[in-house]
């Protein structure tokens, strides 16, 4: 019996700075990608800074770690239409995590 393996689709993008990319279209090249996982970085924003729209893409959840130390430096994302039951948002190595 052979079984069929799922693939997915992993994006991996460096927006650099995901409020400038918002107005370049980023939903439109969103949707084209069609990604199961779309992971961003250098997203340069603070979580008061992500508007509903950032954060609400349509049958996606979105998870996000924000700088601490520099604020408005770095950051990472992730839109995923895979469920998770446990997300983490560090190693537990704190000179990388913050």
């Amino acid at each position: 019996m052979s079984r069929k393996k799922k693939r997915i689709k992993l994006i991996s993008w460096n927006v650099n700075g995901l409020r400038a990319v918002f107005k370049k279209d980023f939903q439109k090249s969103f949707q084209h990608i069609d990604a199961d996982v779309l992971a961003v970085q250098e997203t340069k924003l603070q979580d008061p800074q992500l508007s509903k729209e950032m954060r609400n893409f349509p049958g996606y959840a979105s998870y996000w770690s924000f700088a601490s130390v520099k604020k408005g430096y770095s950051g990472v994302g992730v839109y995923s239409r895979l469920k998770s039951g446990r997300i983490n948002t560090d190693l537990g190595i704190t000179k990388f995590d913050s």
